[in-house]
Order: C-alpha cells, then structure tokens, then sequence
C-alpha cells in the first residue's frame, strides 16, 4: 500500500479505538507510525533522488555505484517485519512501563501489505529474519484499488467528520487538502504508467 494510506488509515484505526476504549492515541502520531515502515526503508532512497535532482548527476550509475538499492533490500524487510515490529514494542514497553500503542500504526502497516504487494514488488517477508515467507498479494498500484482505497479512506473520514462537528483548524484542513491533492496525483500517476 502507499505510503499515504498507511498513514490515514494508522489514524483511522487510533479513532477508531478512541471510540472504544479508555486510553487515547494520538491519530496524527498513530499517522506517522503507519507510515514509519516505508519512512525508514525508503528515506536513504528519497535522499539520494534528492542529491541526484540537485547535483545532476546520474540517478542510475549513483544508485549503484552506492549500493542504495541494497541497502533499502535489506531495510524494508526489517521494518516490514512484525517480529522486529513486537522486539521494538516490548522493548519500549519495558523502558516506559506501558504499551505504546500508538505505534499499532506500525503493526497495521505490516499486515495491509502483506496483501497489497505482489511477489516482484517488495513482498512483505512479515516473519523475517526467521523466515521469508510471504504472500502474492494484489499490487496497490491498480487503478481500481487505488480508488477503491482513496474512496473508502475518504468515506471514513467523512464519517469522523460528521460525527465530531467541529471545524478543523486552517493547519489542518491545509494538510487534509495537500493529502487529498497527493492522493488525486497517484492515482493519475499510476493510472498512466499501468
């Protein structure tokens, strides 16, 4: 799934939880942690299209002249990795003597990738580094899922709206309408790349 939709639905799933039980989550920081995942596994990448864009240089022979491809293949199962996911947990846990549970978003990212990634495009290695098992799962660039995801998400929101009443701050409603700007813009991309 992109990045994106980690994020809003790391934040839905906090509402949602809000709703039921006594402790909050923050959902703006249950956002970050649903996008954490593919933050740590995809920045050193970021990174380096930035240099590239700035100085010039060639992407391609920077790519591999640095091993940046290697090491996002090595990042992206350990932050994909729901026994890296519990060490991480349990281990804050015991430093603050409570669950973090805003860091579900985390282990939510884990588990909607495990079906939205197909096996030639980073399949989700969910056990790793015990084992590499992993599912063929529909690619979440599809058109069709893209806007199956964007509308739902959007119905979701819609739904908390509706529900709270009160307005959003200028902050706020500004990030929601660069999201939904971002969210227009992978949709068109995808669709025209296939």
């Amino acid at each position: 799934m992109d990045i994106l939709s980690h994020a809003l639905w790391s934040s839905i799933a906090a509402k949602t939880a809000n709703k039921r039980h006594a402790t909050k989550i923050d959902p703006w920081w249950a956002g970050f942690w649903g996008a954490f995942p593919d933050l740590i596994s995809f920045a050193p990448l970021a990174l380096v299209v930035i240099f590239q864009t700035i100085s010039g240089a060639s992407f391609r022979s920077f790519q591999h002249s640095s091993g940046i491809g290697q090491f996002t293949g090595l990042l992206y199962p350990a932050s994909h990795s729901i026994i890296i996911f519990l060490a991480v947990f349990l281990i804050i846990w015991l430093v603050r003597h409570a669950p973090a549970w805003v860091m579900g978003g985390w282990a939510l990212h884990i588990i909607l990738d495990i079906g939205t990634h197909p096996e030639e495009f980073y399949p989700t290695r969910f056990l790793w580094p015990l084992s590499d098992i992993h599912f063929g799962g529909i690619s979440w660039r599809t058109p069709w899922f893209l806007l199956l995801d964007y509308a739902l998400l959007a119905l979701c929101f819609f739904l908390f709206r509706k529900e709270k009443g009160a307005p959003l701050s200028t902050t706020k409603r500004a990030l929601a309408y660069v999201l939904a700007f971002i969210a227009i813009l992978t949709y068109i991309f995808t669709s025209v790349r296939g």
